[in-house]
């Protein structure tokens, strides 16, 4: 079972700072290329019924796993371990926006609505940040052997 102790010591792992600094990077690139495609929950309520349509960009998010993948090509930390910790953090704004449109989905919803929402929305959450996680592992392969073909990540040949 994981005990609190635990996940704190892994948030505040030294050896993956880089890779969250990196997924925080990515926020506002993320923001900037979804800001079209993102109702904003004023705008939820629009022609009478309930209109949520929310389509985030994971192109940031695929080049922070790259760049964590060509930093920690050749590190004793898993390139994908630090590949998830930027992409988990960087799925920040889709977090923000379903917790953001919950209330006006919830207060103007019917009652069949409110529980579907207040069931479904932990799965939501968790199924985007893997998500997230999984398109930040993809450009982290891409990162890493990126790394190896430059000589960035391969060890020192020793010579006599």
């Amino acid at each position: 079972m994981l005990s609190l102790r635990t996940l704190v010591a892994d948030l505040t792992d030294e050896s993956l700072r880089t890779a969250t600094l990196v997924g925080l990077a990515s926020i506002p690139f993320t923001v900037a290329l979804s800001w079209d495609s993102i109702t904003l929950p004023h705008e939820i309520l629009s022609n009478g019924g309930i209109n949520f349509d929310a389509t985030i960009s994971a192109t940031a998010i695929f080049f922070a796993g790259a760049v964590v993948g060509y930093l920690y090509a050749g590190r004793p930390v898993e390139v994908e371990r630090a590949s998830t910790r930027a992409g988990v953090v960087g799925s920040a704004p889709m977090m923000v926006l379903v917790l953001l449109a919950l209330p006006v989905v919830v207060w103007h919803g019917s009652s069949v609505l409110r529980v579907a929402i207040v069931v479904l929305t932990p799965l939501l959450v968790v199924m985007g940040a893997g998500f997230c996680a999984v398109v930040s592992l993809l450009g982290s392969i891409l990162g890493k052997w990126v790394a190896e073909q430059i000589g960035r990540g391969r060890p020192a040949s020793v010579e006599n």
